[in-house]
């Protein structure tokens, strides 16, 4: 997980933030109030957070969960993917932050930011899962699998699921919508 070069946004205001926005050039936007509220370390942990958000382009990852939602919502699986893919990334972006800056920054970091707010298309370092993912940073380091094997996992069976279902419906919809491809009057 090398650091990436995001462009870093510090927004001018008391209140603890902190977010990444996909984009051409991707952000990653603090606010002066997390340097208030947390250690330098801790401020250079959430920053190396934000920018594995970036660097591994875990909004296209929540992007296409919620595609894979808004088309297949029929199947629970689908249904649920937008909030396990989210956790996913949460976990992939903690772990690389922890491998450059150490985990006890990046939990004295989410401890403090666990109700920070973030707009609806930006990834957020608090609220999401928190519990989970100070569990995770807590654990002996031989017990973590890697983060973003898993995100990828599962994130590419929930695609080919997907994917296989939706080929399904589509020929069965070609076949029942189209009755002379069936020989019928």
């Amino acid at each position: 997980c090398r650091p990436h070069r995001a462009a870093t946004l510090w927004l001018p205001v008391g209140e603890p933030l902190a977010y990444s926005l996909s984009g051409r050039p991707a952000l990653v936007v603090l606010s002066m109030g997390l340097r208030h509220c947390l250690d330098p370390a801790a401020v250079e942990a959430v920053q190396a957070h934000e920018r594995a958000h970036v660097r591994r382009r875990h909004h296209l990852l929540t992007g296409m969960a919620h595609v894979a939602a808004a088309g297949l919502g029929w199947l629970p699986l689908m249904r649920q993917s937008p909030a396990l893919v989210a956790t996913l990334v949460e976990l992939d972006a903690d772990a690389c932050a922890a491998r450059v800056h150490g985990r006890h920054g990046l939990r004295r970091a989410l401890q403090t930011l666990q109700a920070a707010p973030a707009p609806t298309a930006a990834l957020g370092i608090g609220a999401l899962c928190t519990d989970v993912r100070m569990a995770r940073l807590s654990a002996p380091i031989s017990a973590r699998p890697n983060g973003f094997a898993v995100a990828m996992a599962a994130g590419s069976t929930s695609l080919l699921a997907g994917g296989v279902v939706m080929l399904g419906v589509l020929i069965l919809w070609g076949l029942v919508s189209c009755p002379t491809g069936l020989g019928l009057p």
